[in-house]
């Protein structure tokens, strides 16, 4: 994969491409979950890889919200979330905020593997809120739900992501997801043909 790109412009970006052309695998690389061995990423003026280092994944200050959820299965759907909750102020304000507007009350005591996908889904996103990361990558993370949940899932999310000024990659292969949600769309194709 040859691919560069520079996000200068605050807010939700988004990113749409076809399935398999290797959208989840760059935000793996930026999360610090692949190691591309010519790779090269910079949050800010902090260095995250190069050609002489590679900051591990749990030292980036990112929320990860794969497309499988990537939840807990040994942790009911409260201490996913809490889970992210370790090292932020205000937890029991933001935690009520978020159970809300995702509509995870109902579900905080259950199993994860009692959840549907769409439920897994919104579960996640709360999870990777709730770290309140410098940079937030999303993996086609409402793919699962039906249009009015999504809808108002959406608004939500927006809201709250230009409400705490968190940088937000978003990747979906929706075009009309990405009209309601991302500030700016890249195009996987044209970024490639620029890199090359």
């Amino acid at each position: 994969m040859n691919i560069s790109f520079d996000i200068t412009t605050p807010g939700i970006t988004g990113l749409r491409g076809p399935s398999g052309c290797g959208k989840t695998s760059l935000l793996r690389g930026i999360a610090g979950l692949h190691h591309f061995p010519q790779g090269y990423c910079r949050l800010g003026d902090e260095i995250w890889q190069d050609d002489t280092s590679f900051l591990p994944p749990w030292k980036r200050p990112i929320g990860y919200v794969p497309q499988d959820g990537g939840l807990f299965v040994h942790l009911n759907v409260k201490k996913n979330l809490l889970f992210g909750m370790r090292f932020i102020d205000q937890k029991e304000r933001f935690l009520h905020e978020i159970v809300d507007a995702l509509h995870l009350g109902p579900l905080l005591e259950r199993r994860t593997h009692a959840l549907s996908g769409g439920e897994r889904q919104r579960v996640a996103i709360g999870r990777a809120l709730l770290t309140h990361p410098k940079l937030l990558l999303m993996d086609e993370p409402l793919s699962a739900l039906d249009f009015d949940i999504k809808s108002d899932i959406i608004f939500y999310i927006k809201e709250f992501l230009e409400k705490y000024k968190i940088l937000t990659l978003y990747v979906s292969h929706d075009a009309e997801e990405l009209r309601m949600v991302a500030t700016q769309v890249l195009d996987w194709h044209a970024i490639q043909k620029n890199s090359t």
